[in-house]
């Protein structure tokens, strides 16, 4: 019933009798209506409430599940790559959703895939990882924790690139776990400071990733000096399966002079020795023509990787003088973080139910017959029962927990890498084992976004039923 067609049945109750009984029955149903409404927004906001109470509970962020970080590399020099390896827990009961966190120190930049996971022994996801630019890794627990909360730990393996310069001294990184801090010693070696001549007396090929996320190499194909009056020094670069060359970042350069890394730097001869030059994705060659002795060529050029499912890359090259072939290659390999987890089910005892249900039952059905017919019958059939059943469930947990040795932070100088090779570290490995039930890994914690429409539905029945009461009200005065 609308407000006119309340004002047309008050109207009509002064016009005859039982006109005004009509309209007030209607009027008197108005604020039970209003008040159910309110109630029931009541409801739904306290629903609301406590649903958002219970992911914002569920979902944590686990402090101190780091329990330590190791390395053992040694003799790092800056541009190079260090591995690392570590061992996690988290407390029995974690949810899904659960978060522990990695924080690399400045000297050193996230080298590799930004994505893994941390794998049981049957190959189901325990966390996923993610790492961002600035080295921040974040660790998020999968449903697998719901099944196997107690004594949840594992192993992680990843790579980093020192970037920071080196000397002689041994250097203290300090890695960020939650509020607390894992410091590890890494033995660096500085830069050559004297007698740093490098042998150009045989052709050279170095081959590098250019990018943190290693979708990009870049190498350098090196010939000795010429050494006849005049000669052609001719140059090739081959890449190997799943990379392409790019092309427009060639550059050739020849010249006397050497830098500190064996380099060609300036002056250069680059305008007096123009090369013929001819390249496409899958290949390419320089020649110079007429260079006299003395005079040292190189190729510097990038190569993007067309298929990232490999684990290693290869690329031959080739350095052609006075009519002899000399071939050179390189190599760059794939560094995938990862690791692993495992946890064990609550234990659970449970006691058989038993039933007891005797039953004791007589009858007797004695009937005379007349010719009149008439029958008499009796019968009677006690039943008597009786049954229990118990159960009982128990489930002991224990706690694990990771600490760090808490230290203040080192600054160190972060420079700009120009062109070093990268070489290889060792890397840290962890093992599991055990058979684990499959678990859904999409369950995760409620987050409580879902209260929102909660809310507004509670707030739209709670105007009703104030505004109908207020109704109510009004037609009870007149």
């Amino acid at each position: 019933m609308t407000n006119a067609d309340v004002g047309h049945e008050g109207r009509r109750g002064h016009e005859g009798h039982g006109g005004h009984e009509r309209s007030g029955a209607t009027l008197l149903r108005l604020p039970g209506v209003g008040r159910w409404l309110a109630a029931l927004a009541a409801c739904l906001v306290v629903l609301g409430a406590t649903l958002l109470g219970a992911g914002t509970a569920r979902a944590a962020a686990i402090d101190g599940a780091i329990t330590s970080i190791t390395t053992t590399a040694t003799s790092t020099a800056q541009g190079n790559r260090v591995d690392f390896a570590c061992t996690w827990a988290v407390p029995d009961g974690s949810s899904p959703g659960d978060t522990f966190s990695l924080g690399l120190p400045p000297q050193l930049r996230w080298f590799g895939s930004a994505d893994f996971d941390l794998a049981a022994p049957d190959g189901q996801p325990v966390a996923h990882a993610h790492a961002d630019a600035s080295g921040a890794v974040v660790f998020t627990l999968t449903g697998y924790v719901l099944t196997h909360p107690v004594d949840l730990h594992g192993t992680c393996h990843f790579s980093t690139q020192y970037t920071a310069r080196t000397t002689d001294e041994t250097v203290h990184l300090d890695f960020t776990v939650g509020d607390e801090v894992v410091r590890v010693d890494l033995p660096t070696v500085g830069s050559c400071t004297a007698d740093c001549a490098v042998d150009r007396t045989e052709p050279s090929k170095y081959m590098w990733w250019d990018d943190a996320a290693q979708t990009t190499t870049q190498s350098v194909v090196r010939a000795p000096a010429t050494t006849s009056e005049t000669t052609d020094v001719i140059i090739t670069d081959t890449p190997g399966p799943g990379l392409a060359l790019d092309c427009a970042t060639l550059r050739a350069t020849i010249g006397k002079v050497l830098d500190a890394h064996g380099d060609v730097t300036s002056p250069r001869d680059d305008a007096r020795y123009v090369p013929d030059v001819s390249c496409t994705t899958q290949g390419l060659a320089v020649t110079w023509s007429d260079v006299p002795a003395g005079e040292y060529a190189e190729l510097w050029v990038h190569a993007d990787v067309t298929d990232p499912s490999l684990a290693a890359y290869g690329n031959d090259g080739s350095v052609v003088m006075d009519g002899r072939t000399m071939p050179v290659h390189d190599t760059v390999r794939h560094s995938a973080a990862g690791g692993d987890g495992e946890g064990t089910p609550s234990p659970s005892t449970t006691t058989s139910a038993t039933s007891t249900a005797p039953t004791t039952s007589t009858s007797t059905a004695p009937t005379t017959s007349t010719s009149t017919a008439p029958t008499t019958s009796t019968s009677t059939a006690p039943t008597t029962g009786t049954s229990s059943s118990t159960s009982s469930t128990t489930s002991p947990s224990t706690t694990a927990t990771g600490t760090g040795t808490v230290t203040a932070p080192d600054t160190t100088d972060t420079s700009t890498i120009h062109a070093t090779h990268t070489t290889g570290g060792s890397t840290g490995t962890g093992t599991a084992a055990g058979a684990l039930a499959m678990t859904d890994d999409t369950t995760l914690a409620f987050t409580g976004i879902d209260t929102l429409q909660l809310a507004g539905a509670a707030a739209v029945l709670l105007g009703s039923g104030v505004l109908l009461t207020g109704l109510g009200r009004r037609g009870r005065r007149h």
